[in-house]
Order: structure tokens, then C-alpha cells, then sequence
């Protein structure tokens, strides 16, 4: 069992992680949307979901990996399990935009219709004051997820994983 002292040290450099992740994919973005704009670059569907989707399963990878890290135990892999959640419902919820806004777009929030976002073609509106609730909900859903004790999906999760890990042990493919 890690000390106190190491916890706190290895939720310090999480967090310094999570904060360079972040900031270098909206580092991306940034040339994306602002620099590549300013030598004609113009917005299309034909671009954008590709680039969309390969930037959702980078961070998906990501979270992938950051949830992988650890399975020793039930408590080790909760907290692994919600730090990779959190990485990946911050995406979801579009908190990384709230970062492009406020790091590299001078704290400007593009006024108009966000039409870019899959939920304007749901909704057929989306602006940002609709992507600010959207964005606190799942803020508000990241800390009750990790105000929460044990998440019995991941304690689901854990057993599968520690009874295959087991089972490959005994057979001698570990």
C-alpha cells in the first residue's frame, strides 16, 4: 500500500499529465481552427469528421491506456478505471473546448452557431451557452464519479480482468 505522502505525489503528476494532454491536443486544434483558417482552410463535413474521429480515438487510446495502467487490486484499478473515465468523459463533455477558449483562443467564445458539433445536427441549434450546461454536466458527473467510493462497474471490470489474468497464470501464458 502506497504512503500518503506517495498518493499525493502520484496525484500530482496525474493531474500535471492530464493538463499537458489536454493543452497539447487543443494545441492541435488551435492550428487547426485558427492558423490553417488564415491561409483559406474553409470548414466542411469532408474534413472534419475524419479529423474528428481520429482525434476521438487518440483520446479514447489515451484513456485506454491511462485505465490500464494498473490492476493489482479492486482499489488500484477504481482509481485507475476513473482516471482514464474522467480523461475520456472531459472529451465527451466538450471541457477540452472550454480549454481551447479559455488557453488559446484569449478567452473569446465563438457567439454563433456552433454547427460543427454532432448535436447541432441533432438539435438543429447549438451555441455556447447550450455547450456550457453540456460541459457542467459532465463536470458535475466526472466529481460525483470520483466522489463516489467504489463504482461497482469497475469493480465488475476488475474481475473480469483479475480472474483471466488469473486463469492465464495457471495455464502459463503469463
Amino acid at each position: 500500500m502506497l504512503s500518503k505522502e506517495s498518493r499525493l505525489s502520484t496525484s500530482k503528476a496525474w493531474f500535471a499529465l492530464v493538463l499537458v494532454f489536454f493543452l497539447s491536443i487543443k494545441g492541435i486544434d488551435f492550428v487547426v481552427n485558427n492558423i490553417l483558417y488564415s491561409y483559406g482552410l474553409g470548414f466542411s463535413y469532408a474534413w472534419y469528421v475524419p479529423y474528428q474521429v481520429g482525434l476521438s480515438v487518440t483520446i479514447f487510446s489515451i484513456c485506454f491506456l491511462v485505465a490500464w495502467q494498473s490492476y493489482e487490486d479492486t482499489a488500484s484499478m477504481n482509481v485507475a478505471l476513473k482516471r482514464g473515465s474522467t480523461l475520456f468523459l472531459a472529451h465527451l463533455g466538450g471541457l477540452i473546448d472550454g480549454v481551447f477558449f479559455l488557453v488559446y483562443n484569449g478567452g473569446q467564445v465563438y457567439s454563433g452557431e456552433w454547427m460543427w458539433m454532432w448535436q447541432y445536427s441533432l438539435l438543429g441549434t447549438w451555441n455556447w451557452q447550450l455547450q456550457g450546461v453540456w460541459s457542467l454536466s459532465f463536470l458535475v458527473l466526472i466529481l460525483g464519479m470520483w466522489n463516489a467510493k467504489r463504482m461497482m462497474l469497475f469493480d465488475l471490470v476488475y474481475d473480469f480482468l483479475h480472474v483471466r489474468r488469473a486463469r492465464d497464470r495457471k495455464s502459463g501464458l503469463l
